[in-house]
């Protein structure tokens, strides 16, 4: 059985008291571990015996991407803590040091499909007007950084409000873009197909998204 698929166990925790401190301790490490909200809600879930698999797929169909960083910094401390029991976690963990690829981007991979684009997608991106439009120099640094995901049908790419400096090209299918009115209506103001580049005011000014 594959780790991101097996049921977590884990001791006895005291959620009330991890939700008020915004942390947990451990036996082996004298500074306890700080938590934010995501992490704590994950921890919640392990507790209730869920899956990593089963968790990473509720935040996808809520539109939600968690930070995967801190979520396997967590599990990394919970491990060498000997807070999750599942045996296969510590042999996991004990010779990732070893693998070319960490669990969670082994996860988030296949969940979201490769992080790094192929050079047919490559010379795709080089053909939009976009990127014809800029400098040389300018456009082989968007290439080298660019990731391709394959997201699920109905997951926002990005929300109204939030500040994300990612920019986004469109590369096959559909995506819808919508706005909030006056009254907190969302009303679908356009359709963006195949070639379509979007998020370009938070990338290049670092402001609030927009629009859904």
């Amino acid at each position: 059985m594959r780790i991101e698929s097996e049921k977590i166990r884990l001791v006895p925790l005291n959620l009330v008291q991890i939700r008020m401190d915004g942390q947990i301790g451990g036996l082996y490490q004298a500074t306890p571990l700080k938590l934010n909200a995501v992490q704590i809600e994950v921890v919640e879930r392990m507790q209730k015996g869920d899956s990593l698999k089963e968790i990473a797929q509720s935040y996808f169909r809520a539109g939600v991407w968690p930070p995967y960083s801190k979520l396997k910094a967590m599990i990394e401390f919970m491990v060498h803590e000997n807070i999750i029991q599942n045996e296969s976690f510590r042999s996991y963990f004990s010779k990732e040091i070893e693998e070319p690829k960490s669990f969670f981007e082994s996860l988030l991979e296949k969940m979201l499909g490769p992080t790094a684009p192929p050079i047919k997608i490559k010379e795709e991106l080089e053909q939009l007007p976009f990127f014809r439009s800029v400098d040389a120099q300018v456009r082989q640094l968007f290439l080298e950084h660019c990731q391709i995901i394959q997201t699920p049908k109905g997951l926002a790419v990005c929300q109204e409000g939030l500040k994300q400096r990612s920019l986004l090209v469109l590369l096959d299918g559909q995506a819808s873009v919508y706005k909030k009115n006056s009254a907190g209506k969302r009303n679908k103001l356009a359709v963006l197909t195949a070639g379509s580049v979007f998020g370009e005011v938070g990338f290049f000014l670092g402001e609030p998204r927009t629009a859904d």
